[in-house]
Formats: C-alpha cells, sequence, structure tokens
C-alpha cells in the first residue's frame, strides 16, 4: 500500500466519527462480503488522505451525523464519504491484484462491497479475483449477477471476457499465442481481433492483445497510436503505460521514451512492478552494451537489482568509454531521476534515441565528493568491488573505515560487499547506518537497505524449505513478496512450501503467472506439473508443456537447455504413469541436447537401473564424465554408483572433487559412503570370526556416520551390533541420535527405521509400544505412516507364528483379530490367516483366505503357492504339482525369494529332481547367498544325502554371518535351525509297544 496510505496525511484534520442514524446505517454484508479479519481492519484503516479528509469534514458539520427524526435529506457529503471510501478500497485492491496478492485484494473488494452490495466495479473486481484464484465457477456467478443489475457496464464486460478466456476460449488464446510465437503475426492478429470483436479488451488482457496486433505490420501503429490514447485519457491506467513502453522499446527510435514510460510504471507502488522491472531489462538487452546513452538506465537498474553480474559488467565497460567527468555527471542524473545525454564526442551515434531522453548534458551536473580521510581506500574498494574481487574490496573499505568510521558512503559499500556475499542480514544494518550519515545518497541507500531484506528473508525461506520448515519458509517468502511483488524467486519459494503443505490450490494461484509469463519460468512449471498430478488433472499436463514450449527463448545453447528441461518434465509425467518406455525416449533426446546435465543423466541412468540394466545406466554416466567431468557430474555419478552398490566407485569419484568445491550434500555423501566401507569391513571380520577387530570397525563406521549426521547409516551400524549380541549398544546410537536432534526434519524416519531395529532385537512388546507413540507424533509422511502400518502388521505376523509354532492356536486368532481393519485386506494378513486356518487343520478355510489375494492380485505366488499346499493337504497331489509348475513357469529367473519357495513345495511333495533343477541355477548365479545354499542342502536331505546337506547347512551359516543375519527369537538362524534339524535325525529312538494276539 503506498506509504501516504500508512503513514498518515500531513496537515489532513483528526477525523471525527460521525452517528449514523439508523436508516444511514451500512448496508448488510452480500454473500461476496463476509466480515473482515482483524488484519484486514488494519489495512483498511490505512485510507489515503481524501477519504480521511471527508471524514473530518463531516465530522466538523456536527449535526450531520446527528439522528434525524424528522426524515429530512441530508447533505450529498454525507452520501459521497462511503462512495469515496469504496473507490480507495477499490484502487488499493486494484494494486494488491496487480502485485499478485488476491487473497489481500478479495478482502479489500469485501469491505467496499459493504458499502454497496451491487456496485459493478466491486463485484467485476471480485470476479477477477476468482478467476485469479482458480474459482471460475464462483467467477461465473459474479458475471450472472452483473448481467442482471448492470448489463451494459464496462465492468461487466471486461469480467465477461476474463471468464471467457479462463473457460471457453481458453484453448484459442494459447493458440493465437503459439502462432504469434511461431511467426505467423498476420493469423495471430486476424484471430486476435475476432477473438474482440469489440476492439482491445480492458485490464491485463490487453497486454496480449496489444502486442500480438502490434506483430503486424499496419498493426504496430494501431496499438501504439491506441494506448497513447488510453494512457492520455487515463494517466493511471498502470496497464496501458505498461504496454506502451515494451512495445517503444521494440525500436531504437522510441526506446528512450519507452524506458521513461516503464520507469514511470515501476517508480508507482499500485503498480505491477515485477513485470516493469522485467521489461526494463528487456529494453536494455534489445539496447545493447555499447551505447553510453544508456549508461545512466543500467546505473538505475543496478540499483534495483544490485545482482546482476551482466549489468555491473556492461557498467564498468560503459564507464571506460564515458571516462571520470562524464560518469559523474552521468551518476548524479540517475541519482536524481534525470536522464543523460553523453557528450557527442563519446556518444554511440544514435542521434534518435538520443533525442528522446529529454534531458540535457549541462543539467546532469554532480557535486564531487569531498576527499576526506579514507577516500583513497574507499575509491580503490569500490573499483575492486566492481570488478568482483570482493576479499580485495572488504579489506579497502575496513581500511577506508579505520580512517574515517562515520563514512557514510564507505559503510554503504561495505553493504554492497556483504550483499553479494549472501550476508543480508549485516548488509542491511550497513545500508542502513549509510542511510542515517549518508542522506545525500538517501535514495540509494533505502533501496539498497530494501533489497538486502527483500534477499535476506529470501534466503531464509529457501533455507527453511530445504530443511523441512514450510509454514516458515511460507511466512518469509510473503514477507519477501511485500517488499517486493511479484518477485519470481520469493514466488517460486511461496509455491514449494505451499506445495510441501498440500495447498494446491494456493500453489498453483502463485505459478500460473510465472508459467504463463512471456518467458515461462520452467522451474515454476516443473511445480506447477506437481500440483496438477497431485490434485488428478494429468489431462492438463500435455497441453500446459505444448502451450509453454513455443514461448522459450534465448541463445541457442540457452534454448537447448530450455527444450531439454521440458523433456525432462514429460518425462517425469510419463514416469508418474509407469510409462518407463517413452519416458526414457524423453530423457535421452534431453541428455542429447544437453551432454553436460548431471542430473538429467542421473534420472535416465536410475530408469535404466530399474529396468534390470544396472550397466547401461553405468554406461550413460561414464559418458557425462567425458563430456564434462564437473563436480556436479561426480556427485550424480556417486550417487548412482553407491545405488548399485558400488561404494569404493562412488567414493572414488567424489574423493576427485577438490575440497574448495564439495556441496554439503557431497560432504554428507563421503560421509555415509566412509561409513559403510567401515560397516562392509566389520561383515566381513564378523564372518571371519575376529569380532574384536570388527567391534573397532563397527565404532569407526557410527563415529563415520555421526559426522555426516545420518541417522539411517547409524541404524545400519546399531544392526550390526544387535548381529553380534549387543543389542542395547545398537540401539543406543539412534536413541543419542533422536535425543539430540529432536526437532530435526529426519526425526521420523529415525523412529520409523528405530523400530526396525526394535524388531531385530526381538523386543517384541518396546517395538509395539513404540510403533503407537511414533504414530502419535506430528508431522509424519505418508510413507512414515505406510511403513509403521507394514511394522504393526509385520509384529503380528510374527506373534501369529510364534504362537501358531507352540500351539497356542487361540491366542494366535486373537492375535490377528487384534490388527485394525485397514490392514486386514493386506496380503500379508490373509496369507497368515490361512496359516493359522491351516494348523486348525482347516484346509477350504485357509484356501478361500489365499483366494481373496488372488482375487486382488491374480499372479501373486504366494497365495497361489498356498493354495498347491493346501490341495497338497487335502491329497489333491497332482493338482497341486501342476499348479507349483504353472508358478514356477510364470516367475522370472531373477525372482530369487519365489523359486526357493517353489524348490520348498517340490521338496515337500517328494519331487526331488525337480526342486533340484529349480534350485542349481540359483547356485550358478547366486553362490554367496545363504537361503539358496540352505535350500540346496533340503533338496540333499530330501534325497537322503545327509553328509552333503550337513556341509551345505555350515556352509550356509557362514555366509548368514557374513551378511549380518538375525537369529529368531530361539537363538537360531534358518541354516542353524536346517542343521539342527538334520542333527536330531542322528538320536537314535527305538519304539516298543504290545498288542493281543488271539
Amino acid at each position: 500500500m503506498p506509504g501516504a496510505a500508512l503513514n498518515g496525511c500531513a496537515g489532513a484534520p483528526r477525523p471525527v466519527a460521525p452517528r449514523l442514524a439508523p436508516h444511514f446505517a451500512p448496508p448488510r454484508p452480500s454473500r461476496f462480503a463476509p466480515r473482515l479479519t482483524p488484519l484486514l481492519a488494519l489495512l483498511i484503516a490505512a485510507l489515503p488522505c481524501v477519504a480521511r479528509a471527508q471524514g473530518a469534514t463531516q465530522g466538523a458539520a456536527g449535526t450531520q451525523g446527528m439522528p434525524n427524526p424528522q426524515n429530512i435529506p441530508q447533505p450529498a457529503a454525507n452520501a459521497a464519504a462511503p462512495k469515496a471510501q469504496a473507490a480507495q478500497l477499490l484502487s488499493a485492491a486494484r494494486m494488491w491484484l496487480a502485485k499478485n496478492r488476491p487473497d489481500v485484494a478479495r478482502g479489500l473488494v469485501q469491505k467496499a462491497l459493504l458499502f454497496d452490495p451491487q456496485q459493478a466495479d466491486a463485484l467485476a473486481l471480485m470476479g477477477q479475483i476468482e478467476l485469479r484464484s482458480n474459482h471460475p465457477a464462483q467467477a461465473a456467478k459474479i458475471l450472472a449477477q452483473l448481467r442482471k443489475t448492470a448489463p451494459g457496464a464496462n465492468a461487466t464486460e471486461e469480467l465477461a471476457d476474463a471468464y471467457r478466456l479462463a473457460t471457453t476460449d481458453r484453448n484459442e488464446l494459447a493458440q493465437i499465442r503459439l502462432l504469434s510465437s511461431a511467426g505467423k503475426s498476420e493469423e495471430a492478429a486476424a484471430r486476435m481481433r475476432k477473438l474482440f470483436p469489440n476492439g482491445a479488451p480492458r485490464g491485463d488482457l490487453a497486454r496480449d492483445y496489444y502486442r500480438i496486433i502490434a506483430g503486424t505490420a499496419d498493426g504496430r501503429v494501431q496499438a501504439i497510436n491506441e494506448l497513447r490514447a488510453r494512457v492520455k485519457r487515463n494517466p493511471n491506467d498502470t496497464v496501458a503505460a505498461l504496454t506502451l513502453g515494451d512495445l517503444l522499446t521494440d525500436r531504437a527510435s522510441t526506446r528512450m521514451e519507452g524506458l521513461n514510460l516503464i520507469y514511470g510504471v515501476y517508480r508507482r507502488q499500485d503498480s505491477n512492478r515485477a513485470r516493469a522491472l522485467e521489461y526494463w531489462r528487456r529494453a536494455l538487452n534489445s539496447a545493447g552494451r555499447d551505447d553510453p546513452a544508456y549508461y545512466v538506465w543500467y546505473q538505475r537498474y543496478l540499483q534495483e537489482v544490485p545482482d546482476d553480474t551482466d549489468a555491473q559488467q556492461t557498467v564498468a565497460d560503459l564507464a571506460k568509454k564515458l571516462g571520470p567527468k562524464a560518469v559523474a555527471q552521468a551518476n548524479a542524473a540517475a541519482a536524481s531521476g534525470r536522464n543523460y545525454v553523453p557528450p557527442a564526442s563519446i556518444a554511440s551515434g544514435n542521434a534518435s534515441a538520443r533525442g528522446s531522453t529529454g534531458g540535457s548534458a549541462s543539467a546532469a551536473t554532480a557535486r564531487a565528493r569531498p576527499a576526506g580521510p579514507g577516500a583513497a581506500a574507499r575509491n580503490r574498494g569500490l573499483a575492486q568491488l566492481q570488478r568482483g574481487d570482493l576479499a580485495d574490496a572488504e579489506a579497502s573499505l575496513q581500511t577506508a573505515q579505520r580512517a574515517n568510521p562515520n563514512d557514510g558512503a564507505t559503510l554503504g559499500a561495505l553493504g554492497l560487499v556483504r550483499l553479494r556475499e549472501g550476508r543480508h542480514d549485516e548488509a542491511r544494518a550497513l545500508f542502513s547506518r549509510a542511510l542515517r550519515l549518508d542522506p545525500d545518497n538517501a535514495g540509494k541507500w533505502r533501496s539498497l537497505e530494501k533489497t538486502a531484506a527483500i534477499w535476506g528473508a529470501i534466503s531464509k525461506a529457501r533455507a527453511a524449505n530445504s530443511q523441512g520448515k514450510p509454514e516458515e519458509a511460507e511466512t518469509l517468502a510473503r514477507e519477501a513478496l511485500k517488499l517486493d511483488p511479484g518477485n519470481a524467486d520469493a514466488s517460486r519459494i511461496l509455491a514449494d512450501s505451499l506445495i510441501a503443505q498440500q495447498k494446491w490450490a494456493e500453489a498453483e494461484t502463485i505459478l500460473r503467472p510465472l508459467v504463463e509469463a512471456k518467458t515461462p519460468d520452467i522451474d515454476a512449471l516443473r511445480s506447477l506439473v506437481t500440483v496438477l498430478r497431485a490434485t488428478h488433472r494429468d489431462n492438463e499436463i500435455g497441453p500446459l508443456i505444448t502451450a509453454t514450449a513455443p514461448r522459450l527463448s534465448g541463445s541457442a545453447a540457452e534454448l537447448k537447455r530450455l527444450h531439454a528441461e521440458l523433456l525432462s518434465i514429460q518425462a517425469d509425467q510419463l514416469l508418474a504413469e509407469n510409462r518407463k518406455s517413452p519416458a526414457i525416449a524423453k530423457l535421452e533426446d534431453a541428455v542429447r541436447l544437453t551432454p553436460d546435465d548431471a542430473w538429467t543423466r542421473f534420472t535416465l541412468a536410475r530408469q535404466y537401473r530399474d529396468l534390470g540394466l544396472p550397466r547401461l545406466g553405468r554406461e550413460v554416466m561414464d559418458d557425462g564424465l567425458k563430456a564434462s567431468p564437473s563436480p556436479d557430474m561426480r556427485y550424480a555419478t556417486a550417487l548412482y554408483l553407491n545405488s548399485v552398490d558400488d561404494v569404493n566407485g562412488a567414493a572414488a569419484q567424489l574423493d576427485a572433487v577438490p575440497a574448495a568445491e564439495r556441496s554439503a550434500g557431497m560432504r554428507s555423501l563421503m560421509g555415509n559412503l566412509a561409513a559403510q566401507q567401515q560397516l562392509g569391513e566389520a561383515r566381513r571380520l564378523i564372518a571371519q570370526g575376529q569380532n574384536d577387530a570388527a567391534r573397532a570397525a563397527l565404532d569407526a563406521a557410527a563415529a563415520e556416520a555421526s559426522a555426516a549426521d545420518d541417522p539411517q547409516m547409524l541404524a545400519s551400524v546399531g544392526r550390526e551390533w544387535i548381529a553380534i549380541g549387543e543389542p542395547d549398544k545398537g540401539l543406543a546410537l539412534v536413541q543419542d541420535w533422536l535425543a539430540a536432534h529432536p526437532d530435526d526434519p529426519a526425526a521420523n524416519g529415525a523412529r520409523v527405521r528405530y523400530g526396525e531395529l526394535l524388531a531385530a532385537a526381538n523386543r517384541d512388546d518396546d517395538w509395539a509400544k513404540w510403533i503407537d507413540a511414533t504414530r502419535a507424533r506430528p508431522g509424519l509422511t505418508d510413507k512414515d505412516r505406510a511403513n509403521l502400518d507394514d511394522q504393526e502388521l509385520r509384529l503380528a505376523v510374527r506373534a501369529t507364528d510364534r504362537q501358531i509354532e507352540s500351539g497356542s492356536l487361540a491366542s494366535a486368532q486373537r492375535t490377528l483379530d487384534a490388527v485394525p481393519g485397514r490392514l486386514k485386506s493386506n496380503r500379508r494378513w490373509l496369507l497368515e490367516q490361512a496359516d493359522l486356518l491351516e494348523a486348525k487343520g482347516d484346509y477350504k478355510g485357509a484356501m478361500a483366505s489365499a483366494q481373496q489375494v488372488l482375487a486382488q492380485q491374480p499372479g501373486d505366488a504366494d497365495a497361489r503357492l498356498t493354495v498347491a499346499r493346501m490341495l497338497e493337504r487335502m491329497g489333491r497331489d497332482r493338482e497341486a504339482a501342476e499348479m507349483v509348475r504353472d508358478v514356477l513357469a510364470d516367475t522370472p529367473a531373477d525372482d530369487v525369494d519365489t523359486r526357493l519357495s517353489i524348490a520348498r513345495r517340490f521338496t515337500a511333495q517328494g519331487l526331488d529332481q525337480e526342486a533340484q533343477d529349480v534350485v542349481d541355477p540359483l547356485r550358478e548365479r547366486y553362490p554367496e547367498r545363504s537361503d539358496v545354499t540352505t535350500q540346496a542342502g533340503r533338496v540333499a536331505q530330501s534325497r537322503g544325502d545327509y553328509n552333503d546337506a550337513a556341509n551345505l547347512y555350515r556352509s550356509s551359516l557362514a555366509q548368514e554371518r557374513a551378511a549380518g543375519e538375525q537369529p529368531g527369537a530361539d537363538g537360531l538362524t534358518s541354516a542353524g535351525r536346517a542343521l539342527q534339524g538334520l542333527e536330531d535325525r542322528r538320536q537314535g529312538q527305538v519304539a516298543t509297544e504290545w498288542y493281543q494276539s488271539n
């Protein structure tokens, strides 16, 4: 809101609130005007001076505000006040809508509607807000009301156009934009005129209309003339002024006039300043970097965007052309808001451009700053700052500050150093001091102080998002947008925070303008695709990408990168639809366009890995290293190698990155890899029986994981401590981390993992309590809840197995019945119920339970094998064997677990050769897997080859120790139980009985 509106009016009398007669009470709010929030009431209280002056006039009249029992008509001023206040409210609402804050605009319009619920301008503006908020149904209701109460009003026509183009004619407008972007200007202009048969629309739609009309041979003159007339009729029409300025900057002969218009709009607080700044930068790009006439415009631009390195370099180059005297004159012109014409001797020859500046060189004389103490050091520091030598600039400026501690220019320059270093709060404090000490440059320091506040809020918001604190990020991003409405970085961060909170509609409202801008924001497009996918509107994603692609602009290299980004977004969508082949094709195209893009390669490599082609994924990353061995490429390669268990290869890639260039993510991964290497060494030592050395390796792994602050790695180390019989030490690793990081975003994931450790330690009572306590905590993700459900079901199944084994079938039934209803449709619960019914001798019931799984998943191998087992129990051996053979035919060669289950069924049925035929290929392919070796021993035992079986079981025990296999409640692993069973057969027994012989 403008400063005057917030700070009051100098010289205005304090208004006296009139007491209104009952028949002059404000009208009841309509359904579009609900009660105001306290925040909104404060905004309304800050109305501009005219409304206050009118209120004061009414108060001074005294009797005008008194009850009027005679019903005498009141003076016109009393009725005019509400109209004036409503107009002020609508003006403020338009300002906030232009700043992309429909939430604030809505409240202001609701207040205006309190004065007159049928006021056409207010209703139309409310309709525009509903459209901007993606509520077309509400806008339609408002439009219908307007067509009844104000059928011919301009406001009605404007809302009708906006509604039509947001709904029925939306695709037509998109097609027109595509035609214009494709160079088919005449066709685009013809269709645009057909779309608006009554001439140019009002509001934001006018921008597209005039830009497309101006793209034709005759249309440019027509568009500029119409816009000049509109601006002359209504100087407050900032949309028309900005559109006119944008068109004028297309040509060198009118570029200065256009820049003056854009600058004028930018300086207005009620305008869309972000768009004005965008047009300003585009005009400078059109002007080039070698015309001194634009030096002052680059200087002004840098006051608003001090971090633009291209503009900084251009200013430095132009300063060399101008020379010190001309630079001083230009700087003075920039500081005072005047234009500047360079001397003829150094002008670029663009006479027409210089003639339209409206200023003169003689008027741009600058006051030289007194030399004073430290001036030489200050000037040296400023020159170093201009070159980007921040360390040298800071040293020089600190020397200048010691010589003259109260020199505002030196403090301000130090603030610029801090700003470019990203130390925004320190920069803001320095600019604030410079503002007090150097009032001659108050505008500059005030602007930079605001810039530091904006980027400080943005930086903190980005950090909050990365730390998993979206609510905090939202608050900070909104603070930045209050200071700089339309700031694209703040808008993107705000959208990310809203997406994290699943506020889909609000996020879409923020993202749409960024994507639909003349130069679309690719990151915003990716986020918008996420929103559409989350709200089940996948059918809108393809048209959105198609409409965005033609509006991409830049150099050939930039266009390649942007098109690769679009291909990557399309691939993400295809992957979400589980269409891997076309997604891989898109990713391959993207990699060809941008062979040095590490993360596109990483995504493609992962898809190859998930298809069972890890070698191809490795080749993709190797090719990337040949194209660009950058730190990012090495980081992406390390992540991929880690995902395929090549820990040493991943560590080697990160070791090749210079220490100074390692990001926080790289350092964290290095700690994780070091911990994994130590953990692997510990497992090797455990397998060799060197437990003391293994303990030292586990301590080293825990130290690496703690240094990397990786709770998941600590949990992996803890599991190994449990495996070697020290569960308390293993559990303590994660317990201590949770105690030290209670509010860490990773804490909930660590709590879920701690439940896994309790399961490994066979502490079922503690495990059950931990699941309940973790489920009650706030901030759990859907993935966390699913993991807890899985743990709860595993706990119930494990308890049921033990109860079945001990013969406590009634207890087992109670355990299964106690599982929450939402989990009883889970295949694991149904198959456990089949096991329990089998133990009870109810084979038909067990088969029916397994068939419930098959009704949901007809190819489920475990359910089919359970049915085969029940057939076997019922004596239908032939059917059982055929079903097992059918499952074998459907099972891939690399599905080890299912093939082992098949082998067990063949062994149980006495089909030893068929079991052997299943196990032998697995042993060749997976010689180190303990479960494969154990099953080979069972086949040998079934054949009667007991010595071979014992040797295989002993080999399997060694493999289990190497893999960290956890013993069960009986203290035995799977191989240990098999060996124990075989040893029990060696204990000879003699059975005797007597019978009567007659």
